[in-house]
């Protein structure tokens, strides 16, 4: 089957809504508005083509779904069209497309690069931190959250960080640095700063799923 067939919106809005977590398929007929029946039809085609998987689960009772589906890799369909190249193509995804993705989908497109060369130049830091994510970009300085279990460590890594492109200044790095338990911390208690983090990062690896979580959960 032709992949752009594959992606008609309710076979879109399964994988939206497999994405944040599995389900059974009463729960995505309720979920997309749309009957148990064509719901079934989508998640086999889609279990077929080995977009999503399903698992049945041990401890059955009445009132729990007795099959769930999730999502069996993450990946991306790409289609371009330039002067230099056209054509379509379904790439599995690792972290390093995970992180370049998400950059692109930043509607700054004046941000890619910068933020690109930052993830590039720190990559032997970052890879060891549980998240990151970008906060802001102005003509002298790109800001990063920066989660991690020992921030005290890395207070002083970024000190003197500067992320140069031809033909423009160079920005400095501004590096926001805080352990998850900050972050909870800081949002029980209702404080002003960690609240506007939250509202204003956009992650770009976060390992343990604590960020997102947090994001999709509301302040």
């Amino acid at each position: 089957m032709e992949l752009g067939k594959v992606f008609l919106e309710s076979r879109w809005k399964l994988l939206n809504e497999l994405s944040d977590k599995p389900l059974s398929p009463t729960e995505l007929s309720k979920k997309i508005g749309s009957t148990i029946a064509n719901v079934s039809t989508q998640l086999r085609l889609l279990e077929a083509l080995d977009f999503i998987t399903k698992s049945r689960e041990k401890s059955y009772s009445v009132g729990k779904p007795a099959v769930l589906y999730s999502l069996k890799k993450e990946f991306a369909y790409l289609t371009i069209v330039s002067n230099s190249l056209v054509g379509k193509r379904l790439i599995k995804l690792d972290y390093f497309h995970n992180i370049v993705l998400n950059i692109w989908f930043i509607n700054d497109y004046k941000v890619h690069y910068y933020l690109q060369k930052f993830f590039f130049q720190f990559e032997h830091i970052l890879t060891g931190c549980d998240a990151f994510g970008y906060l802001d970009m102005n003509p002298t300085e790109l800001e990063i959250l920066i989660l991690c279990s020992n921030p005290n460590e890395h207070q002083n890594l970024f000190a003197d960080a500067r992320i140069e492109k031809q033909g423009e200044e160079a920005k400095k790095i501004k590096a926001s640095i805080h352990s998850i338990e900050d972050i909870k911390r800081g949002l029980e208690n209702r404080d002003k700063y960690f609240t506007s983090l939250i509202n204003q990062v956009v992650i770009l690896r976060d390992i343990k799923g604590d960020l997102i979580k947090i994001k999709k959960e509301g302040i």
